[in-house]
């Protein structure tokens, strides 16, 4: 028989626990042979106890041994000898018939409240009883050898505990009898006064199990030839053999991932054994992530607070834990697993508190609120929340996490019932919504208009709110706002200066804040950039102030390339710069700034520096570059987020696709409907001007010229007259010349060169050229030669191409030559190009022969041509209106007086009356408001 116990242990594969089976088998043989045995297993819970005692149980079964074996049931602890009347049920049926009567017997002859009461004690009632099992049960090892088990005898009866001891004291010396128990470690094992009556003599052995160690994990992985790293076997698993069994069985599928699903069962089945306290503390440790020290956490739901740092050292013997925190953290979700929600929203919620009490980060705080949130209810919150949950919102919001700063401050908003707070919070909230849809802030603009308004939204957050109401078109109610801003004590207006420059309808001088030098090194980046920007709009650029306000800008730009960045003062920058007429330094400095805008959480701030990207390709003569960032900006937040300003990307793109003759295209995107008051706001007027090229561009210069035109009444009043914005004079000039107005345009170019600023530059060169073509062959070369040199140092390769190109044909008198098709925008290409590139024939850019209309259109006034073109185009009179800027009223007056000069009756005679024709059925004149 021995030798078929030997024989047993050769069982292939080793399973890392082959020391402490090899003494077990050493010691069941020698019970065999006469030499009687008593091993304790000891050891955490999933350390292999069960494992090893299920071995040699098998091993013995197979052999013949008579096995006894026994595990106690939680429910029957307090039930006496319940776990030896499961081991009598276990036995064969002639030992168990043996067996139950003195069993019974043992049962009576103590009442169970007497074990109860003094466990430790053994009633004397018992002794009788117990001597009669151990005799039966012990004469049988007489014939056949004998294996008693428990597995987890911790958990046994008092009175089963009792007669276990009772049982071991009585084998003789000389009897083939083996006893083996499990048990845990330290004070979960089972209670002293049990092991104190065992007997104290070399019989008894105990194995105390271990995690296994960095040798052994290695002589599984290899017996297994498992393609898993030693170090990062024993990093996840800290030697406990449940563990590395489940990461050898991962690795063993293709493609398996290590830690797998057969990893995440094992950390469930070691919380299954640890206990219902031990997963408290589990989940707890799980959520807080180390944040908690370890004694903090008795305090948590379903933690025993006295048992709390015995629990923490058996998840850490077990591997579950190590200095504190979980050893890897796929182990928190398999512990978290299967939490009922409303407990997992109350450990967090109970977490809070307890990091809060702590001094913990607002940012840690603020991230258990969140978690426990949706369990929430309508539980009233604790006092401190509100400002943990905006705190933390802030930090995230500087720290570039928009969704998770909306999270807190939506949560902070939700919970907060001081109508007083919630003004700071909408603040906030509103600029994580600009973060990530600005649109969603059109619903708390209300809110954020009256905190302005009582004094209770103030600072940056209030100058804010005023940017908000300018960027979706409410510029009266952010006049209002200025008002009352402007009459705090110490307040300023200087915040929001360059969006109400660029996006407000009223005209700028009522500004409350006294005026800035662009160059003042101690102010702040915003306030020189909008300073800055204002003297580029007011015209106030010549000699050395130019190159200062250049400067500031450059300056401002470098810095932001070096460093952390605010969009507002970086856009303000490069709008300077481009409407200083500076448009490749503007590209050159936007370029690494768009680069780091696509990895930041601020679509809108990378939406806008691609349309100011889009407006400086359209200057620099690169269409297919300025489509490519104009449909990117339109790409990266949506039309209703764009609000005003989506007249910035729409007409890049349109004059990108009328410079590349897709006439069918730009008209489209011209035609959905702007905000209303977009068109009269100076950044409106890059709307009206890629309108007016597009109807130049496909032959409609009356209706051209009218938009042109009415982008400098426009300009004027605004007091923004500057060829840097929009050169609505080089536009007209060109309409001029196509219709044979040579003296018109002529004088046009000879006002723009009295406007732009000295030295060269693209608007320069751009009047040189239009001048040139108004002007007698005598002049046209000179003119043309100053303007290539101007070009030259402008970057506008298109109006480049074109200068030299008639510079050729003046110089050589070569009326052959065409202009080559460069794609440039309306000016800087062939007038009458058909839609999408299709060619027409161009009006020559010389003098013509014949009157520039009949007689009767010559008795028109400005104001009465714009109008009469507007009507011939299809529009209506309010439509007229809001072009122009007029009442309805005025625009019937002009109609009258048109009719009765041009002797028609009706509209639809207007046509053929004027110069041009209106667009054709099915390719209407883009519209002018759009959406």
């Amino acid at each position: 028989m021995a030798q078929g116990i030997r024989a047993a242990r050769r069982d292939g594969r080793p399973s890392g626990r082959e020391r402490e089976s090899a003494r077990l088998s050493d010691l069941f043989t020698a019970s065999l042979d006469g030499h009687p045995a008593i091993a304790v297993i000891v050891g955490e819970p999933t350390m292999g106890k069960s494992t090893l005692l299920r071995g040699l149980t098998d091993r013995a079964t197979a052999s013949g041994v008579l096995v006894l074996s026994g595990v106690p049931f939680p429910d029957d602890q307090r039930v006496p000898l319940s776990l030896l009347r499961n081991m009598i049920s276990g036995a064969p049926p002639e030992t168990a018939r043996a067996l139950r009567p003195l069993l019974e017997e043992a049962v009576h002859a103590v009442p169970a409240a007497e074990w109860n009461v003094s466990p430790e004690i053994l009633p004397a009632a018992a002794v009788a009883p117990f001597r009669r099992i151990a005799g039966r049960i012990l004469r049988r090892s007489a014939g056949t050898p004998l294996l008693i088990t428990v597995d987890g005898v911790h958990g046994a009866d008092a009175a089963s505990l009792h007669f276990l001891a009772h049982l071991a004291r009585a084998v003789r010396e000389t009897a083939r009898v083996m006893i083996a128990l499990t048990e845990r470690a330290g004070p979960d094992g089972p209670p002293p006064w049990f092991r104190a009556a065992l007997p104290n003599d070399p019989r008894v052995t105990v194995l105390r199990l271990r995690p296994l160690s960095r040798a052994e994990q290695a002589r599984l992985l290899a017996a297994h030839a498992a393609a898993v790293p030693l170090d990062r076997c024993d990093a996840v698993t800290g030697g406990n053999p449940l563990l590395v069994r489940a990461v050898l069985e991962d690795a063993g599928h293709v493609r398996g991932a290590v830690p797998g699903a057969a990893y995440a069962g094992a950390v469930r089945t070691l919380l299954e054994q640890a206990g219902p306290q031990a997963t408290a503390i589990a989940r707890a440790v799980a959520l807080a992530d180390g944040a908690v020290p370890a004694a903090a956490l008795a305090r948590l739901p379903g933690a025993e607070g006295a048992r709390a740092p015995r629990l923490l050292d058996v998840l850490t013997a077990a591997g579950l834990l190590a200095d504190g925190r979980l050893r890897h953290p796929s182990m928190g979700a398999a512990i978290l697993d299967g939490t009922p929600p409303a407990d997992r929203a109350e450990l967090h919620r109970a977490l809070a508190g307890l990091l809060h009490e702590q001094g913990a980060r607002a940012v840690t705080v603020a991230g258990h609120l969140l978690a426990a949130a949706p369990s929430g209810g309508t539980r009233p919150a604790a006092p401190w929340t509100v400002p943990v949950l905006v705190e933390a919102g802030e930090r995230h919001l500087e720290d570039g996490d928009p969704r998770t700063a909306l999270g807190c401050l939506s949560l902070a908003r939700r919970l907060c019932g001081n109508e007083r707070r919630t003004p700071r919070i909408d603040g906030a909230l509103a600029r994580a919504h600009w973060r990530i849809d600005p649109a969603a802030i059109v619903p708390l603009l209300p809110a954020l208009r009256n905190g302005v308004r009582d004094g209770l939204l103030r600072g940056d957050d209030a100058q804010r709110a005023v940017f908000y109401l300018l960027w979706f078109g409410r510029g009266r109610e952010a006049d209002e706002l200025l008002v009352r801003l402007a009459d705090r004590p110490g307040a300023t207006t200087r915040t929001p200066g360059a969006a109400r420059l660029l996006l407000g309808v009223a005209p700028p001088g009522t500004d409350a804040a006294p005026p800035l030098s662009p160059g003042s090194g101690t102010a702040e980046p915003g306030v020189r950039a909008s300073a800055a920007l204002a003297a580029v709009l007011a015209g106030d650029v010549s000699g050395e102030a130019s190159g200062e306000i250049a400067e500031t800008a450059e300056q401002i730009l470098r810095n932001a390339a070096r460093g952390a960045w605010a969009p507002g003062p970086v856009t303000t920058a490069l709008a300077t710069l481009l409407y200083d007429d500076r448009a490749r330094a503007a590209a050159d400095r936007c370029d690494p700034l768009l680069a780091r805008a696509a990895t930041r959480h601020d679509p809108a701030a990378h939406a806008l520096l691609a349309a100011i990207r889009a407006l400086a390709c359209v200057r620099l003569g690169d269409p297919a570059g300025a489509e490519r960032h104009a449909r990117t900006a339109l790409a990266r937040i949506s039309p209703a987020s764009w609000g005003t300003a989506i007249v910035l990307p729409v007409s890049a793109l349109a004059m990108a696709l009328t410079a590349m003759g897709r006439f069918t295209e730009a008209a489209r995107q011209l035609r959905p409907p702007v905000p209303p008051d977009a068109l009269r706001t100076p950044i409106g007027l890059h709307h009206r001007q890629a309108h007016a090229h597009l109807l130049l561009a496909t032959g409609h210069t009356a209706a051209a010229l009218s938009e042109f035109q009415a982008c400098g009444e426009l300009m004027r009043r605004r007091g923004v007259d500057v060829p840097g914005l929009v050169a609505w004079r080089i536009g007209a000039a060109h309409t001029l010349l196509a219709r044979g107005d040579l003296a018109a345009a002529a004088a046009l170019a000879a006002e723009q060169l009295e406007r732009v600023r000295p030295g060269p530059s693209r608007a320069r060169g751009g009047a040189l050229r239009a001048l040139a073509l108004a002007t007698g062959a005598g002049e046209r070369p000179r003119l043309l030669r100053e303007a290539v040199k101007f070009l030259e140092h402008s970057g506008d390769a298109a109006q480049l191409a074109l200068a030299r190109a008639e510079l050729a044909r003046a110089e050589h008198d070569r009326p052959d030559l065409r202009w080559p098709d460069h794609g440039g925008p309306g000016p800087g290409r062939p007038v009458g190009a058909g839609p999408d590139g299709e060619r027409r024939p161009a009006h020559r850019a010389g003098p013509r022969t014949g009157p520039t209309g009949g007689g009767a259109v010559a008795e028109l006034t400005g104001a009465e041509r714009r109008v009469a073109a507007l009507a011939a185009a299809g529009r209506t009179n309010r439509q007229i209106a809001a072009d122009l800027l007029i009442t309805v009223s005025t625009v019937e007056q002009h109609l009258t007086r048109v009719y009765r000069k041009l002797h028609v009756g009706r509209r639809t005679e207007l046509p053929a009356r004027l110069r041009d024709a209106p667009p054709e059925p099915g390719h209407d004149r883009p519209a002018v408001t759009t959406s």
